[in-house]
This record gives structure tokens, C-alpha cells and sequence, in this order.
């Protein structure tokens, strides 16, 4: 007996547009290994307001605290730096990603006497909850949540917006020298 294989074109058709749909919504999160993603070109910028700081920190230092470990304390110098960058980003000034990342390292190491340094990156665009899911992609990410949980006792938040409406994300991580 020959299979007979019957279509459903509307099953298919509802199927394609869910996914385009919960795909639309989804975060990007920078990878150390991930290609970094098209400028977002020359458009207008919104820095991001000190609440959207004060989420991502808050959010960052209740998951340290559930694994035990101590909170970071938020450095504005570190923050300014982290701002820029975003805004960078949001700006097209430089593609997504850690580029110039040797640069701002020197930049802190001129202000800031530290041991070590790190950086996570992440964009999302028509999220409710912009700042929450992007710490909630760090998490997911084993790279971000290396320095999530990393042995640092600073940080900085930088957030902006493109005129496009996609957030960008940067949060440097700092253990100062002892």
C-alpha cells in the first residue's frame, strides 16, 4: 500500500506567521564568538534613564546573591564608559559587539587601579521589558553568565535606544586591584 501524504496549507501558513511573530519580540545577545550585527546607522538616540540602570543592577545583584555571592557596587565612571558604548551601538558608530572593548579597558585602567575586566552586550527591540530580558539572555548565555558570576566587585551600566527602537545593553564588570 502506497503512504499518501495529504497538505494543510492553513496549518502551514499559521505556522510560518507564529513563528515571524514570537521571533519578532526575541533578544540579542552578544557572544564572544557571535558575528557582530549590521549598524544600526545614523538615526536619533535615547540614552537610557537611570531607572533602566537601576534594573539591570538590581536584577544582576539579586541572581549574585542567590548563588552566594556578593553584590557588585555601581561605579559611575564605569557607567559613563558603558553608556557610551551603547550608544555607540544604537548609533552605528561601531557594529554590535565588544569592538573598541581594548580601548575602554584602557580608558578604566587610566581612572580605576583593577585587577580584572570584563564586558557583556546584548540588544532587543519590542520587548515590554527591555532590561529584563536582556539580563534574562545573559543568563541563558554561558559567556555572560561567566561574568555575571565572576569574582568583581564593580560595575557599569550602559543603556540607549535607536531611533529604530532597538535597545542596546553593555555592562562592564570590574575586580579593583587590592
Amino acid at each position: 500500500m502506497a503512504n499518501i501524504s495529504v497538505r494543510h496549507p492553513f496549518r502551514t501558513t499559521f505556522g510560518l506567521l507564529l513563528l515571524f511573530f514570537i521571533l519578532q519580540g526575541s533578544i540579542v545577545c552578544c557572544a564572544a564568538d557571535s558575528k557582530p550585527q549590521p549598524k544600526a546607522g545614523n538615526q536619533s538616540v535615547t540614552t537610557g534613564s537611570a531607572e533602566s540602570v537601576r534594573v539591570i543592577h538590581s536584577l544582576i545583584n539579586e541572581y549574585r546573591s542567590s548563588q552566594g555571592l556578593k553584590p557588585l557596587e555601581l561605579n559611575a565612571f564605569l557607567g559613563k564608559v558603558a553608556a557610551d558604548h551603547s550608544r555607540d551601538m544604537s548609533k552605528g558608530k561601531v557594529d554590535f559587539g565588544h569592538a573598541g572593548f581594548e580601548q575602554r579597558t584602557k580608558a578604566i585602567r587610566q581612572k580605576v587601579k583593577l585587577r580584572s575586566i570584563a564586558e557583556n552586550v546584548g540588544a532587543n527591540m519590542g520587548q515590554a521589558d527591555p532590561e529584563k530580558k536582556a539580563v534574562e539572555g545573559w543568563l541563558k548565555s554561558p559567556g555572560h553568565l561567566k561574568n555575571i558570576k565572576g569574582d568583581f566587585d564593580m560595575t557599569g551600566i550602559g543603556v540607549a535606544k535607536s531611533g529604530k527602537g532597538v535597545s542596546y545593553f553593555t555592562q562592564i564588570f570590574v575586580k579593583k586591584l587590592q
